[in-house]
């Protein structure tokens, strides 16, 4: 009741999540107890999780629930009440949704539970950083690919500056982190250059990693595509006459 009259009494709090506040604590408090064929989700061997795996259409509740034990299973760690609530208040949102969490709260896990639980709707996801270096760090974290690891998703970052590679990660991976610039940079090779990196297909969900920083303080950051002019090499002689025209 609490937590359920603070999200309803915050102005910030879209329309949506409001009138959803008590489906979303309602689910919350079932994952916490959710069950298949009679065995508590909590318990969950491995075994058991490939065994759910083959389910055809689980519910939410059960996904979310099996999510959080692969976690306890293979990462040692429970994913707590608030960042509970947090997932399925990203899962329920109809036009996006912007969410405060403080830090040391684990916003890394509320983004790894929510690709998976897209990647169970056949879909991709976009991470976007306010670094490379966070970048490469979330694709490579040990913590992050054992989880992803047990449902079959291929996690990688668009980082790399060999075109082929990134072709290939666009192509083959559920997970792509990476830097604003950079999805910039393949979406207008895409449109402009037909390099058939980043197309349209590619833009079903996104995530925006510190989005305080990618809207205020880069705000006013603006890409350029730049390529070798035909010819621009005949006019070296051109550059060199003129070079020494100035220098006598």
């Amino acid at each position: 009741q609490q937590i359920t009259k603070m999200i309803k009494e915050n102005d910030e709090t879209s329309k949506d999540i409001k009138d959803k506040v008590g489906e979303i604590i309602s689910q919350a408090n079932q994952v916490l107890c959710a069950k298949f064929k009679g065995k508590d989700i909590k318990k969950f061997t491995k075994h058991d999780i490939k065994e759910w795996l083959e389910r055809k259409t689980p519910s939410i509740v059960e996904q979310l629930a099996v999510i959080l034990r692969v976690f306890d299973l293979r990462a040692k760690l429970k994913l707590r009440y608030s960042q509970i609530i947090s997932i399925l208040m990203f899962w329920h949102s109809q036009n996006g949704a912007l969410l405060q969490v403080a830090t040391g709260e684990g916003k890394t896990f509320i983004g790894v539970a929510f690709a998976i639980l897209k990647f169970f709707k056949h879909e991709k996801i976009h991470i976007v950083t306010s670094s490379r270096v966070l970048a490469e760090r979330d694709a490579a974290d040990e913590t992050n690919l054992k989880v992803f690891e047990v449902f079959g998703i291929k996690v990688g970052h668009n980082c790399d500056e060999d075109i082929d590679k990134r072709r290939q990660i666009y192509l083959k991976c559920d997970v792509v982190y990476g830097i604003l610039n950079n999805f910039q940079r393949d979406y207008l090779q895409t449109r402009f250059y037909n390099q058939n990196l980043l197309d349209d297909d590619h833009f079903e969900n996104v995530m925006v990693d510190e989005v305080d920083s990618l809207l205020l303080d880069k705000g006013n950051n603006i890409l350029y595509l730049s390529q070798d002019l035909p010819g621009i090499d005949e006019l070296d002689k051109v550059f060199i006459f003129i070079w020494q025209f100035v220098i006598q």
